[in-house]
């Protein structure tokens, strides 16, 4: 991924933000990387807060930053990932970018639902290490047509999920992964599960595939 601009937060020494742009605005900037090297992070140093000025259409943030990375957010936001992060615990201001098409997650230990039915326009989903997810009602309220689903939702049974699964309205794509070592036989569960109901086809194991899924 080519970004337009990249955002340091406290790299090499705490409480700094370091702006690299390769553009010559803010506004041209359509995909941004953001990324926490430790500490707390502080957004009133960045020019513009707490308005930065930033609009992308791709964003990715890595670290542990909390939700205030919503003033990034907006109706051009079109694909997001978020990785690394245990300070968020909560992802409804995903609302204020209601046409992203493209969301994947990995490695929030702190989300347990998923504001899927505020985000009409998603329609590729990859979860990756959301191990207390336990709503899997939002995805049968989404719009989601492509789904990696890993390391996620420890205390959902394989059967509760694949009932799940299986009533998503627009489901075309499944890859689901490795669980963990005391639930490895999820996998095969959910695959018996689909198969038995004439959907086997929609389902692959261990694959992948969520970068090559397409935008609307």
């Amino acid at each position: 991924m080519l970004y337009d601009c990249k955002i340091y937060m406290n790299y090499m020494k705490r409480k700094s933000v370091d702006v690299n742009m390769a553009v010559s605005a803010k506004a041209d900037a359509k995909a941004i990387y953001l990324c926490n090297y430790g500490g707390s992070v502080d957004f009133s140093l960045l020019e513009g807060y707490p308005d930065p000025g930033f609009s992308p259409r791709i964003f990715t943030v890595e670290g542990n930053i909390d939700e205030s990375i919503s003033y990034f957010l907006s109706d051009n936001l079109l694909q997001l990932r978020i990785s690394e992060n245990r300070k968020i615990q909560d992802l409804s201001f995903l609302e204020r970018a209601p046409h992203l098409q493209k969301l994947d997650l990995e490695n929030l230990p702190g989300i347990t639902t998923l504001p899927l039915s505020k985000l009409p326009q998603l329609s590729a989903l990859r979860i990756s290490g959301l191990h207390k997810l336990a709503d899997m009602e939002s995805l049968v309220q989404s719009n989601v047509q492509y789904l990696e689903i890993k390391f996620s939702a420890d205390k959902v049974s394989a059967t509760r999920m694949a009932d799940a699964l299986l009533r998503m309205p627009l489901l075309k794509t499944l890859s689901v992964g490795l669980f963990s070592r005391v639930q490895c036989k999820k996998s095969p569960i959910i695959r018996k599960k689909f198969e038995k109901a004439g959907r086997g086809d929609v389902l692959t194991l261990f694959s992948g595939g969520y970068r090559n899924w397409p935008l609307v």
